[in-house]
Parts: structure tokens; C-alpha cells; sequence
């Protein structure tokens, strides 16, 4: 028995000193790896209105978040949304080196009232399995939501002086450096168009461009019989006036005279948008990017989207071509809306008409694209709640690991307290040995309950890592 009460010291021995750094590499491993800080990968959904209609074009991106920074993310992705009605809209994509994918999501009949939409990983990745949800929820976009974020840009402007009223306005509603465009020039008399009047232009911050060559600052026009006459120019400040004057001879007495002095708009760093071969449209930078943004939209949708890749010119300047979608029948050109981000926003975005401008002045359109769905809120939820369970797990394992060590240092106790008592057997009457044992407390079934606990609380913690 004593060599038996000797080998059991040893191992309670052996579990003190071993057992308390076992439990510091669990608990740190609960704390700076299982509940350490984690990327996550959500994705966000972009796009118009998604009511009354059967098709809806959407722009998702995909990011994965790591140490307070968003990076884009390339994964293959499905995107299912379900109406109330059982209509269900499913389409698989690949996101690009940016994580955007242009989507459109196409029902058999037009939808009304919410969508349910869900978005997850389609294929097994490394980190992420299929169906991973990147983000979920119901979907609720207007066409009042949208028209409250349009800016429709001005045509005519200005003030004019004197018998012949005059307005100016951009061909197609804004100016851009250094880029040719058109600037138109009405002039009328009580309402009603004045042709055959003289019409001086003199310019600044902008020069002429006469059969596309450059022309100086001023310019001598004669209106029609709309009362329009116009000139291109070419923008080369981010400011430009213009002095604008008109001289009608009469038959009799004096001619009739009228003058305007107007800012013209310019918006800076915008990328111009021209027609190109085959029905393709023109991209220029006039700054170094690889990237153009562009969504083409009008008053009631959103048509579509891209992001369209610039090269450099040898004129200086960045390109890229892209085809727009054939039209459906009665939808009208609209506005093909750039920008240098792709969240179509900042001092370079402007929306540029697709309609002729050679027939008068078009506005410019602007527009907000509407925050459809953002999956990482729910994100950042899963992961402050896999740190609060690896929090949890490891306090368990340090409470557990200390009943542990209490409990063996009392079961050291007891067998010390044996060993002492055998001693005495050895030396003592029967009736002194009766009153001098020290009875067992039956801890060996207590460690091995709390052994059993703490196993448990080591195969969660597996779990949670493994599951994060």
C-alpha cells in the first residue's frame, strides 16, 4: 500500500506543476487566437429602385475586414432574392480583382413590396465554405428614395441686359478640362427667338475650338431662326466666363443690342464621355487611373454598371471603351453617370447625357446609388460574439483549472495524511489506529468530474476555432 500511495503523490505531483501551465496556453489561446482579432469577408448591395419592375440591376461588393481596414475581395458569389409572391431571382458571379460584380436579377413578372435577399460564398474557398452567408435581409428600395437623391443640372443660365435677352448653357450641361464641348447662345425678344443677330463670345479660362483647331478667345456668331447660335470650346480652368454680346440691325432707328456675363460650369478631375467605334462609348481620364466608374441611369431606374479598366494615351491622357446593354423598346437613353470611385460620388462624378446634343443644351443628371443591403454589421456581430463565448470559455478554463489544483492540493493533503496514518498502524495499538486515521473525502470523484468539465470546455474552445 505505501508504494502505492507513493506513486499516486507523484502524479497529484506532476498534475500541480503541470495543470497550471497547461491552463495559461488554454486560456491564452482562448484569448489571442479563438477570440483574438479575425478577418471577416461581408458584402454590401448597391443599386436603384427595385419595385414595378421585373429586372433590377445591382451592383454588390465584397471586402474582407482586418485590423480597422476593408479590402477588396475576389470570390465567387450567389445572389437569390425571393418576393413575398414566391418569386425567385437567382444569379451566380465571380467578383473582380476590386470584389464588384454587376448583377441583374430577373423575376418572371414585375415585383411589388420587399425583396428577400440573401448573398453567400458559391464555391469552397480557402477560410470560407460554400454557402457562407456574406449578407442577408429584406430589401425595400423606392422610386421616391431614389428621385430624392437625383441632381438634375442646369441648361439656360445667366442674367442678360438690355432690349435682346440672352442665356448660355453647356451642350451637354457641364464643362470638363481639357475637353472640347459645346456652348450654345439663345437669343429672343419678348419671348420669341431673334435670328439673324450678331453675337460677339469672348472668353476666360476656356479657348475656342474652330474646326478643331484651336481659335483664340473670341468669336463672332450669327443666331438662326430658333434664336440659337453656338461654338465649341475647349475647357483650361476649372472657372470660365463668358461675355456674350448681341446687335440686331433694324430698317429704322437703332439696332436692337443685349449682353450677358455668366459662369459657366465646370466640374474638376471629371472623365469625359464620348462615342466611339461600333456603338461603344469613350472613357478619358485627364489624371493617371486605372479605373472608371460608370452607371447608367435615368430619372426612374438603374440600368446598369461597370467598372471600365483606363490605359494611358500618348496624348497624356487615360482611356477605356465600354458597350452599353441594347435598349428595350420606349426606354429612353438616359445618363451614363462617372466617376473616379465606385461609389459614384466626389467632386470628379458627373452624369453626362446620352441623347444627342447637337439639337440644344441637355442637363446634366446626378444620383445617389441606394444602400440596398450591407452584410457587415452582421458580420462584425458574428465576430464580437465569437471573442465574448472565447472570453467565457476561457474564464471557465482558469475557474476549472484552479478547482483543479485546489482540490489535488487537498487530495495531496489526505494522502500525506494516509501515509501518516499507515505509519502509525505500524506503531500504534488497533484502538489508537482507529482514532488517528483520517478518513477519505471522496475528491478523487470531484477531480474527476472537474477533469471531465474541463475537457469539455477545451473541445468548445476547438470547436469555436474551428467553427470561426
Amino acid at each position: 500500500m505505501g508504494s502505492a500511495l507513493v506513486s499516486a503523490e507523484r502524479r497529484v505531483t506532476w498534475l500541480l506543476r503541470g495543470l497550471p501551465v497547461l491552463a495559461v496556453l488554454a486560456v491564452g489561446f482562448a484569448l489571442l487566437v479563438v477570440g483574438g482579432e479575425r478577418a471577416y469577408v461581408a458584402a454590401r448591395l448597391f443599386g436603384g429602385p427595385m419595385e414595378d419592375a421585373a429586372s433590377y440591376h445591382v451592383r454588390l461588393a465584397v471586402a474582407e475586414h482586418a485590423r480597422g481596414e476593408e479590402r477588396p475581395r475576389e470570390l465567387p458569389v450567389r445572389v437569390t432574392a425571393t418576393t413575398d409572391a414566391g418569386q425567385v431571382a437567382e444569379v451566380d458571379a465571380v467578383t473582380d480583382a476590386l470584389g464588384h460584380a454587376e448583377i441583374e436579377l430577373r423575376f418572371e413578372a414585375p415585383t411589388t413590396g420587399p425583396l428577400a435577399v440573401r448573398v453567400e460564398v458559391a464555391e469552397d474557398q480557402p477560410g470560407l465554405s460554400r454557402g457562407h452567408p456574406l449578407a442577408a435581409g429584406r430589401v425595400h428600395a423606392t422610386l421616391a428614395a431614389w428621385q430624392a437623391g437625383l441632381r438634375r443640372g442646369a441648361t439656360w443660365s445667366g442674367q442678360s441686359r438690355g432690349e435682346l435677352a440672352l442665356r448660355v448653357a453647356p451642350g451637354r450641361g457641364a464643362f470638363a478640362v481639357p475637353f472640347r464641348d459645346t456652348l450654345w447662345i439663345e437669343v429672343t425678344r419678348g419671348d420669341r427667338p431673334v435670328a439673324g443677330s450678331h453675337v460677339e463670345v469672348r472668353l476666360t479660362g476656356a479657348t475656342l475650338a474652330i474646326d478643331g483647331e484651336e481659335g483664340g478667345r473670341s468669336r463672332q456668331l450669327m443666331s438662326d431662326e430658333r434664336g440659337l447660335a453656338s461654338t465649341e470650346l475647349i475647357a483650361d480652368a476649372h472657372t470660365i466666363l463668358v461675355d456674350v454680346s448681341a446687335r440686331l440691325e433694324q430698317p429704322e432707328g437703332e439696332a436692337l443690342t443685349g449682353s450677358i456675363s455668366a459662369t459657366l460650369p465646370v466640374v474638376p478631375g471629371a472623365i469625359d464621355l464620348r462615342p466611339g467605334l461600333n456603338d461603344s462609348l469613350v472613357l478619358t481620364s485627364p489624371v493617371e487611373r486605372e479605373h472608371a466608374f460608370v452607371a447608367w441611369i435615368d430619372e426612374r431606374r438603374r440600368w446598369g454598371g461597370a467598372s471600365v479598366p483606363l490605359t494611358p494615351s500618348p496624348d497624356g491622357l487615360w482611356r477605356g471603351a465600354l458597350t452599353l446593354p441594347s435598349r428595350a423598346e420606349g426606354q429612353p437613353p438616359g445618363w451614363l453617370l462617372t466617376s473616379s470611385s465606385p461609389e459614384l460620388q466626389g467632386g470628379g462624378s458627373v452624369g453626362w447625357p446620352l441623347d444627342d446634343p447637337s439639337a440644344g443644351p441637355l442637363p446634366t443628371l446626378g444620383a445617389a446609388e441606394l444602400a440596398l443591403l450591407d452584410g457587415f454589421p452582421e458580420a462584425r456581430a458574428r465576430a464580437e460574439v465569437r471573442v465574448r463565448r472565447a472570453r467565457w470559455i476561457a474564464a471557465g478554463i482558469a475557474l476549472v483549472s484552479g478547482l483543479i489544483v485546489i482540490a489535488l492540493m487537498v487530495e495531496q493533503s489526505r494522502r500525506s495524511a494516509a501515509r501518516f496514518n499507515e505509519h502509525l498502524k505500524e506503531q500504534a495499538s488497533a484502538e489508537a489506529q482507529a482514532s488517528l486515521e483520517v478518513a477519505p473525502i471522496g475528491l478523487s470523484l470531484i477531480i474527476a468530474a472537474l477533469c471531465i468539465g474541463l475537457g469539455f470546455l477545451l473541445l468548445g474552445l476547438l470547436v469555436l476555432y474551428r467553427g470561426a
